[in-house]
């Protein structure tokens, strides 16, 4: 839920942006049309669990269609207890199982241009979410009184369809707004499908939610807040500024209210730098660096437009 506001460079300006457009496709597609340069192509990733890649085109002077996909994976060492089938009582518990989660989504967003003020997109996505969890452990014990544990993990995959309705509207030179309807069909994903118990407690979680933005432009700066609320009760803000220096260079950074994530970005022509912190939201310790800051929270990438 919380991704446009807490795992991104552009804190606080993804739900009515104006002058960085990286991230519109995912968050308000409908304010691309608004875009200073026809073509645009941007990517920004950790190089470990996390990666955002998207672009668009116009077809017109009133048409635009953007794409673009997001990636996310977490792993986890929990506690496991297994039950012998034939008998409740016989128990073995592994301290250290490894769990791990996938989770990405792929986006087209046609988007049209009302006229000077008003534009309104429409966003067509794909869903899917792969688990792995643990289902059974085999214990053998060979001729010579040695005993191996055989783990057979199994794996939930799930895909769905979903749609997003956005608008931007430009209340003044100065001051803009965006809305994006998220997720309408109702999806249900796995909130936490590594529940104690097994399999009928999975608990599922709707993924309705709508976002709201605004941007303020004063001379060098933008000033920008997106709030995001949730059909189960999540809720968020971040607020976000953003500083011109010189020419094609960009400083951004931003804080998310409830999660206390923030971000720290330069950007300079094409080319991009992040320091992003989570707060521990995801969770990844299969290959946790000595270094807290090379832990995902250093981020790179790209943003060509053209």
């Amino acid at each position: 839920f919380s991704s446009g506001l807490t795992h991104t460079a552009s804190t606080g300006f993804n739900f009515s942006p104006a002058r960085d457009m990286s991230e519109a496709v995912f968050w308000n597609p409908s304010a691309i049309v608004k875009s200073r340069t026809p073509y645009n192509i941007s990517l920004l990733t950790n190089v470990k669990n996390n990666a955002k890649l998207g672009g668009y085109f116009r077809l017109n002077d009133r048409i635009f269609i953007g794409a673009g996909f997001i990636y996310t994976q977490q792993d986890e060492y929990r506690n496991t207890l297994f039950v012998k089938i034939s008998n409740e009582a016989n128990t073995v518990q592994i301290d250290s199982f490894l769990v791990k989660l996938k989770e990405h989504s792929a986006f087209l967003a046609p988007s049209f241009k009302v006229n000077d003020k008003l534009s309104i997109g429409l966003t067509v996505k794909s869903i899917w979410q792969n688990l792995r969890i643990p289902n059974l452990l085999q214990i053998t014990i060979d001729d010579n009184g040695s005993t191996a544990n055989t783990f057979t993990d199994s794996t939930v995959k799930k895909q769905k369809w979903d749609l997003d309705l956005s608008a931007s509207y430009k209340v003044s030179n100065a001051l803009q707004v965006g809305i994006n309807a998220m997720n309408l069909a109702g999806t249900k994903l796995y909130a936490d499908a590594f529940a104690a118990g097994g399999s009928n407690n999975y608990n599922m979680q709707n993924q309705r939610a709508v976002g709201l933005g605004g941007c303020y432009k004063w001379q060098r700066f933008n000033f920008g807040a997106d709030m995001i609320f949730t059909e189960d009760g999540f809720y968020d803000a971040a607020l976000g500024v953003n500083y011109v220096p010189f020419n094609n260079a960009l400083l951004s950074a931003g804080l998310a209210v409830k999660q206390l994530s923030y971000s720290i970005a330069f950007r300079i022509k094409h080319f991009r730098i992040a320091y992003i912190n989570d707060n521990d939201l995801m969770v990844n310790e299969k290959r946790k660096g000595k270094s807290g800051i090379l832990n995902g929270g250093l981020y790179g990438g790209f943003i060509f437009d053209f």
